[in-house]
């Protein structure tokens, strides 16, 4: 994982010394407007791509997942790619410099298994790379004009398709709106008798599990005349149909969450053959988790993550405090650019965050909220730290 990291000559001009808490599963930076979020996450993703093991054309450990990448042809299809890579970079106790290329490299991915050769035993990634941008979250458009289904592609493609996705995410390449709705009529209205299919289901019914827990007032499960919990789509005059909503009519809310989910679940289930999805790791980088996310939502999104993908590494953006309030200490971090453009990590004390649980329990009418005694100080310190941040993205 990603703990300590040191990145210079990038094409944006922006440096990082970002040193992090090891062990934790979610890692979330928040910070004023051009502070540098999403360039740090795209830089993290970037360079897990550049350091992931199926890039490791001469591999001879048996800890190496992805070696099917080269072995199938999916490099073939990929290997035209490029990304941007620091010309100097610090990761994890290991320093590498790019002498012989210059400065905010794009570096094609068909060089980089020759990297090996020049820096021996690499440190490597070895887990899925998800990136969920922030851009049309809010959005899903609907079934095409065509009203066609477009089965459900080889598992090789499926590989191809998601990592696509996840470097167009990461490198601001624009990115379909109409995948949401095409994942899902492929899992919920194939024919389930079709031998192969049981592991399509299970996973759209894991992603509207994880949605009735977040957002329980929408009907997103029933029971069948057998009692057994199934779907609760419908597919009628070329529309998908969630509780009778159309799929492209749900709310920006609705939209973005089920997209955050969605795209996790497939880009796990993408990368691997895992049929408990609760049990495959990644590393998932979300850009403004928040977005469009009302209040109780935004308190509630980081242990809902947790719960349901617990081996899954998260690096989040985000513009609202209320995320941060179930973060444990090591969980939270504040950028800050200083007047060389150096953007450095400064850890939050979650001690101080406390005081936020009244104001979401007064307010928003949130039950459970865990308040942890404290004394005078600390509550007045914890007021002036929120309404500090409050401050903050009032300003930008």
């Amino acid at each position: 994982m990603i703990y300590d990291f040191k990145a210079s000559g990038n094409y944006f001009n922006l440096d990082f010394d970002i040193q992090l808490e090891r062990d934790q599963q979610v890692y979330c930076f928040i910070g004023e407007n051009g502070v540098g979020k999403t360039k740090l996450l795209q830089t993290l993703a970037n360079f897990s791509l550049y350091k992931h093991s199926m890039f490791d054309y001469y591999q001879t450990r048996e800890d190496v997942k992805y070696s099917y990448v080269y072995n199938s042809g999916i490099f073939d299809q990929i290997k035209h790619l490029t990304i941007n890579i620091p010309d100097k970079i610090y990761f994890n106790d290991k320093y590498t410099e790019y002498d012989y290329v210059p400065r905010a490299t794009l570096m094609p991915l068909s060089d980089i298994d020759n990297r090996s050769m020049y820096f021996g035993n690499r440190q490597t990634i070895n887990k899925p790379v998800i990136f969920i941008s922030a851009k049309n979250r809010g959005y899903i458009t609907g079934v095409d004009d065509s009203g066609v289904m477009n089965l459900p592609t080889s598992s090789k493609q499926n590989f191809v398709n998601t990592f696509l996705h996840t470097y167009n995410s990461i490198n601001d390449k624009p990115i379909s709106n109409d995948s949401v709705t095409n994942w899902l009529l492929q899992r919920v209205m194939i024919n389930r008798t079709i031998q192969g299919t049981e592991k399509l289901y299970s996973e759209a019914l894991f992603v509207l599990k994880c949605l009735k827990k977040m957002a329980p007032e929408l009907a997103w499960l029933k029971q069948d005349e057998a009692g057994n919990i199934c779907d609760n789509f419908s597919y009628e005059d070329g529309k998908l149909l969630i509780s009778g909503i159309p799929i492209e009519g749900l709310s920006t809310g609705y939209a973005s969450i089920l997209r955050i989910v969605q795209e996790i679940v497939a880009g796990l289930s993408a990368w691997s053959n895992d049929v408990d999805l609760a049990a495959a790791d990644g590393i998932v980088f979300i850009d403004e988790i928040d977005l469009h996310l009302h209040p109780i939502w935004q308190y509630k999104i980081i242990d809902l993550l947790k719960e349901f993908f617990p081996k899954v590494t998260f690096y989040i953006t985000t513009h609202s405090p209320l995320v941060l309030f179930n973060l444990k200490n090591g969980e939270g971090y504040k950028l800050v650019k200083d007047e060389k453009n150096l953007v450095t990590a400064q850890k939050i004390e979650q001690n101080n965050m406390q005081f936020i649980g009244d104001i979401i329990k007064q307010f928003f009418e949130v039950d459970g909220v865990s308040i942890r005694k404290t004394n005078k100080a600390d509550m007045l310190q914890a007021r002036k730290n929120l309404l500090d941040l409050i401050q903050e993205n009032q300003d930008e």
